[in-house]
């Protein structure tokens, strides 16, 4: 496996540090050295196969300049992956972390990728190793995910440059 990542929000770099333990190039980008919302991302246009963002959007007042520079960093066909609170579910704790400043929906989040030209090409509630979920109707998976055991109050969407 090889391919380059940035991981944007990467707290204690784990991610990254995982990616190159199976051969894929990792940058990780993080507060004070990054800043998100101000900071051009330091690679070339077109030089990335995928950016991950686990629980950082929602601290973003305005995602406008990290999700062009994603954009951009890109190569076409690129993914961003983006982990996120799931404001419908999760919108009595969203605020206890004095940090979030923005909540989204999976309405929000897929409508605001959109909005910066990425196809939206997953985007369900953030469960893991649950296989039998994923044969669900679309319709009922966000009311079951908050409910069951082990269940989630996230939203993972994958968008495609």
């Amino acid at each position: 496996m090889k391919g380059v990542n940035i991981d944007l929000g990467s707290g204690d770099k784990g991610f990254s540090e995982y990616c190159k333990s199976i051969e894929i190039i990792s940058y990780p980008c993080d507060y004070p050295n990054f800043d998100i919302e101000k900071d051009s991302i330091p690679h070339e246009s077109e030089s990335v196969d995928f950016i991950t963002m686990n629980a950082v959007i929602e601290h973003v007042e305005n995602p406008s300049n990290i999700l062009s520079e994603s954009f951009r960093v890109l190569k076409k066909g690129g993914f961003i992956f983006i982990r996120t609170p799931n404001w419908k579910m999760d919108w009595k704790d969203f605020y206890n972390d004095p940090t979030h400043v923005k909540p989204y929906s999976p309405e929000t989040l897929k409508n605001t990728l959109e909005l910066f030209n990425f196809d939206v090409i997953f985007l369900e509630p953030g469960l893991i190793e649950k296989s039998w979920f994923w044969k669900l109707p679309n319709f009922l998976k966000w009311k079951i995910a908050a409910i069951i055991k082990g269940g989630t109050k996230s939203i993972i969407a994958v968008g495609k440059k």
